[in-house]
C-alpha cells in the first residue's frame, strides 16, 4: 500500500507499507531435541516514508528514504541445547545426551530503523558526482530463555548479525567526446565505498565460547576505471581495490569451528573468514551485437 504526493515539478513525498513472509519449515532432528521439530513462519512489516527531488535546473537529485521494519517471529539458527552431555550439571529440560545437530527456532521480535541519502549532481557536462549513505539500527526486541537453561540467552537490544550502523559509497563520472581509435568517447570512472563494522552473529557468546560471537571491522575500499567507449564496443583499463583492503565481510558461523572442531585437527581457535578479492588489474574488452 502506498500513498504519493507532488509538492510541486521538482518535489514529491510518499509514505509505503509493506509485509513479507518467508515460510516455516521442518528440522532435521534425530533423538529427542529441546526445540520443536518444526518452524514457523517469520513475518516483515516495513513502514517507509519518502522524499524524491531535483534541483539545480534539473542537474542534481537528492533522495531521502526513512524506514522502521518489524521482524515478528523471525528464524534463528542454532545448535539444540539437548547435545550437551548427560553429567548431572546444566540439565536441559529433562533431555541430554542427544546427537549434536544445527535446528532453526522461531526468537521474538526485532527492528531495523534507518535512514537512506541519495545526491548525484552533473558538476558539467563531463564530470558527474554521486554519493549515498545508510544509517541504520538494527536490533531485538525480545528478552528469551531460548536454550532452557534458565538464563535469557537473547535479550533486547543485541545487534542484528552483518548489519552495520553506517555504510556508505561515492563515484565521479568523467566522460569526453573523442575519436580516438575510431570510439565517440572518453570515461573514467573512480569510486570508493565504507561499511561500518558488525557481528557474525547474533549470541554475545565471549572468546571462551565454542563458537564466539566476533567482530566485522569496518573497511573501505575503492575502484578505478578508464577507458574509450565505441558504438558498440568498449575497452577499459582497471584497478579493483585500489588500496589492496583485505576486508573481512564476515566470519564462519558453523558451531564449534572455534574450539572441538578445530582443535580435534590440532589447531583450536581458527575460524572461517570471508575476506575481499585483493587488488586486482587488467584490461576488458566488450563488444554488444544486435539491438
Amino acid at each position: 500500500m502506498a500513498l504519493s504526493y507532488t509538492l510541486n515539478d521538482e518535489q514529491m513525498v510518499y509514505g509505503l507499507f509493506t509485509r513479507g513472509t518467508r515460510p516455516g519449515g521442518v528440522n532435521r532432528s534425530r533423538g529427542e531435541p529441546f526445540f520443536p521439530t518444526s518452524y514457523q513462519a517469520d513475518q516483515m512489516d516495513n513502514y517507509e516514508l519518502g522524499y524524491r527531488s531535483t534541483f539545480g535546473g534539473g542537474n542534481g537529485r537528492l533522495n531521502l528514504t526513512a524506514y522502521h521494519m518489524v521482524w515478528t517471529d523471525y528464524q534463528l539458527e542454532l545448535v539444540d541445547p539437548s547435545s550437551k552431555p548427560c553429567d548431572g550439571t546444566d540439565p536441559i529440560a529433562g533431555v541430554c545426551g542427544q546427537p549434536w545437530q544445527n535446528i532453526v527456532t522461531n526468537a521474538g521480535e526485532a527492528h531495523i530503523t534507518g535512514l537512506n541519502v541519495e545526491l548525484d549532481y552533473a558538476l558539467t557536462e563531463s564530470w558527474i558526482f554521486g554519493m549515498n549513505a545508510t544509517f541504520t539500527e538494527a536490533e531485538t526486541d525480545t528478552t528469551a530463555d531460548i536454550t532452557g537453561d534458565g538464563e535469557n540467552d537473547l535479550v533486547g537490544g543485541l545487534r542484528l548479525p552483518l548489519t552495520p550502523e553506517f555504510k556508505a559509497s561515492a563515484w565521479v563520472d568523467f566522460t569526453t567526446p573523442s575519436k580516438m581509435f575510431g570510439g565517440q568517447e572518453l570515461f573514467a570512472r573512480l569510486q570508493a565505498s565504507h561499511q561500518g563494522d558488525s557481528v557474525n552473529q547474533l549470541e554475545p557468546s565471549d572468546m571462551d565460547s565454542p563458537n564466539p560471537q566476533l567482530t566485522n571491522e569496518s573497511y573501505t575500499i575503492g575502484d578505478i576505471r578508464a577507458g574509450i567507449r565505441g558504438d558498440d564496443w568498449e575497452v577499459a583499463l582497471f584497478v579493483n581495490n585500489i588500496t589492496d583492503e583485505r576486508a573481512t565481510y564476515t566470519y564462519g558461523t558453523l558451531q564449534m569451528d572455534w574450539a572441538f572442531a578445530s582443535a580435534q585437527d590440532g589447531r583450536d581457535h581458527f575460524q572461517r573468514k570471508y575476506t575481499s578479492r585483493p587488488r586486482e588489474a587488467g584490461i576488458r574488452f566488450m563488444k554488444r551485437w544486435g539491438n
